[in-house]
This record gives C-alpha cells, structure tokens and sequence, in this order.
C-alpha cells in the first residue's frame, strides 16, 4: 500500500513502477521509501519477455503479483557488473546499504563505450 499509494503526509506523486528505466539507486533502497518507488517491479514484468517490435515487456501472469524492490544482485546486474565482481560484492560482507551506493555510484562501461562511439573523431587540424 506504501509504495502504491499516492502520496502521504502532504506529499503527492503518483505511484509508478514496472519502469524500463530504473530512477538512481539510492542508498535508502533497502528501507523501501517511496523516494526509490520507481525502481519497484512485479513479478509479472520481471518474468515477462520483452517485445522488440513494440519496444516493450509483454507481462506473463503467474500466481502472486507481488511488487518488490530489486535486489543488490540485480542492482549491480543493471550497472553492467561482471558476475565475478558482484560475487566478491555479495560475499564480502558489504550491507546491502553500500552495495545499493556502489551499484548506484557506478557508471556502467556500455553506456561509456556508447558514448564514447557516438563522439566525432577530434582531428588534428
């Protein structure tokens, strides 16, 4: 009912989740505030297939929709960290407070070698 309400205590914003885009991740993610509301995801999304034509997840029902917060693991997954790095992360000890910072801290290297491809040759005249 939190995350999905429209607001409290004088706040209002409406409630949206199943975002293909996950707002940053913040290091109060692990508390579930409605601050992180839009990195929130059904069952139902999570286990859909996406559509390239429409550009877009086709939800596949099954039992509970449950709403849930995305975990560590797959917050590291989003930044593009390698499976070897998120293990040492997740075993060594880290609360999921500082893995949500380090995910949230990251700059994933395909959007840097995306940027870095999209950029004009300098030249030397």
């Amino acid at each position: 009912p939190t995350i999905l309400s429209n607001g409290t205590g004088g706040w209002n914003a409406k409630a949206e989740i199943n975002k293909l885009v996950a707002r940053p991740l913040t290091k109060t993610m692990h508390k579930m505030h409605r601050a992180s509301q839009d990195n929130y995801y059904s069952d139902d999304f999570i286990n859909g297939k996406w559509d390239s034509a429409e550009e877009k997840i086709q939800s596949m029902i099954e039992g509970k929709n449950r709403i849930r917060r995305i975990t560590p693991y797959e917050a590291l997954r989003i930044q593009a960290f390698p499976e070897n790095i998120i293990r040492r992360l997740l075993n060594s000890g880290l609360s999921d407070t500082r893995i949500y910072m380090a995910a949230g801290n990251a700059v994933p290297p395909p959007l840097v070698a995306a940027v870095l491809d999209s950029m004009p040759l300098a030249s030397n005249t």
